[in-house]
């Protein structure tokens, strides 16, 4: 059996994260099952380390994430990073507020040790690995790589994110375990700042122009901001990129549209628009918010490429 090298996002839901470790730690030692463990303390450990893994003991262990989305972003951006030709399987045990990944994979919502860790063992000894898509964004002017397990976001979602991370009530909330709340505070903020922009965009069926360009989201899967379907019928496991853009012409048809996206009723709609293609480039030239997988892009223009590919996990994907 190889070595399992964890990697602790303690932040992770809401702050939960750590006493959800403990409980594995203690069952693993209990069955003296051979483990590592680290526990991130600052940005871009995670990424750091899987870098390190990927580099140097990708062969005789096995990297397990802890955390929520953006833990996991980190860490596949860490390995893919390493650059070595080749990418090792990872495990994911879903431990995040808006858990995505987990929710799009049908991954297990049991976090208890003795069910989760038996399956991951068995997945790894008889190498049940799964091949799943993740994005990739080439930005084409400082000639940078990103991936994203999840969704690439810019304008409205974006900003959402930058505001709650900028909230002073975030850290309050996160203690009394009510972190999506400080999310939701945000974003009827964004709704009352956020502009409309400029959207060029050329795939598999064209080139188009958008003008009233205010969300705008590629993703692996169905799911964003913790569960709403913003593309119900995309599929996870194509090979292709799925991309919606949403226009705003005034607030009151935006409200309605977002009222129709949180019920899933918003294809058809004038100011939906909606392709799955293999490659996208798009440029976008007033500065706006970014992110992927809910970590911040910062504030620029944007002029990339968006295309998908396979990478490989070890995914616990029913409760036993």
């Amino acid at each position: 059996m190889k070595k399992l090298i964890f990697l602790i996002n303690p932040a992770a839901q809401s702050g939960n994260a750590m006493q959800i470790w403990q409980k594995f730690e203690a069952y693993l030692k209990g069955k003296q099952i051979d483990y590592q463990a680290q526990i991130s303390t600052r940005p871009r450990d995670i990424y750091n380390w899987s870098y390190i893994w990927q580099k140097h003991n990708s062969y005789n262990s096995v990297l397990v994430i802890l955390g929520g989305d953006g833990s996991l972003n980190e860490a596949v951006n860490g390995q893919l990073a390493a650059n070595i030709g080749w990418s090792a399987p990872i495990a994911y045990i879903p431990a995040g507020s808006g858990n995505d990944f987990a929710r799009a994979y049908n991954l297990s919502n049991n976090l208890q040790p003795e069910v989760i860790i038996p399956q991951l063992v068995t997945a790894i000894e008889t190498e049940q690995v799964q091949q799943l898509d993740i994005g990739r964004m080439l930005d084409r002017v400082n000639h940078t790589r990103r991936y994203f397990v999840n969704n690439l976001g810019v304008g409205f979602d974006a900003a959402t994110v930058a505001a709650t991370n900028d909230s002073t009530l975030k850290n309050s909330l996160n203690r009394l375990h009510l972190g999506k709340l400080a999310y939701f505070l945000s974003l009827f903020g964004v709704l009352r700042t956020q502009d409309t922009f400029n959207v060029s965009l050329k795939s598999d069926q064209g080139q188009v122009q958008f003008n009233h360009g205010y969300l705008l989201t590629f993703s692996n899967h169905p799911y964003f901001g913790g569960g709403v379907q913003i593309m119900p019928d995309a599929n996870p496991t194509d090979g292709k990129m799925d991309l919606i853009i949403i226009e705003k012409r005034n607030m009151p048809q935006l409200l309605h549209t977002l009222f129709k996206v949180l019920r899933s009723e918003h294809y058809g709609m004038q100011q939906v628009y909606r392709w799955t293609s293999d490659k996208y480039e798009m440029v976008i030239p007033r500065l706006e918010y970014g992110h992927v997988d809910g970590e911040e892009l910062g504030v620029h223009a944007f002029d990339f490429e968006v295309t998908s590919q396979k990478h490989s996990f070890y995914l616990i994907t029913t409760d036993k």
